[in-house]
């Protein structure tokens, strides 16, 4: 489609595109002690049980890609962060108190039996779908992280 000129480069992808590196990364991560205590005071105000899932980004769970990124470490000493969001996030939830729920042990073996992702489009397919939802509703029916045992 390229070759054809019927699909353009989306600007994130051109060269003019700054890449997500750890300074943007830290300094974004900045407002989300706040941005949470807010929406936790609100939800306390409206009598809402606040709970939170926290989506892996896909190359957190395909262990051919997390292999690749190992390669570009050890060869030239590249490393991006793409468990540090996520995991700075959990940290944060569990520092408040927050229900959260990060199914990145669940997505890996799922995706390792067969993938939960297109193959060219990193968006859940319709086999992600269904694991992520059986994860939301089993987190909005049990009380406690038992639902996670019990996918």
């Amino acid at each position: 489609m390229y070759k054809a000129g019927i699909f353009k480069t989306p600007q994130y992808m051109s060269r003019n595109w700054e890449i997500m590196n750890d300074t943007i990364l830290h300094s974004s991560m900045k407002i989300l002690p706040c941005l949470f205590d807010s929406i936790s005071s609100l939800c306390k105000q409206h009598n809402i049980e606040l709970k939170v899932i926290i989506i892996p980004y896909f190359m957190q769970y395909d262990r051919k890609i997390q292999n690749n990124l190992c390669q570009l470490k050890e060869h030239y000493g590249y490393c991006p962060g793409y468990n540090f969001a996520n995991d700075s996030l959990k940290m944060l939830l569990d520092s408040k108190s927050i229900e959260n729920c990060y199914p990145i042990d669940i997505l890996k073996r799922e995706h390792e039996k067969q993938p939960i992702v297109y193959k060219y489009d990193e968006h859940f397919n319709k086999r992600g779908h269904d694991i992520i939802s059986h994860i939301i509703l089993r987190m909005l029916t049990y009380k406690d992280s038992s639902y996670l045992n019990r996918y």
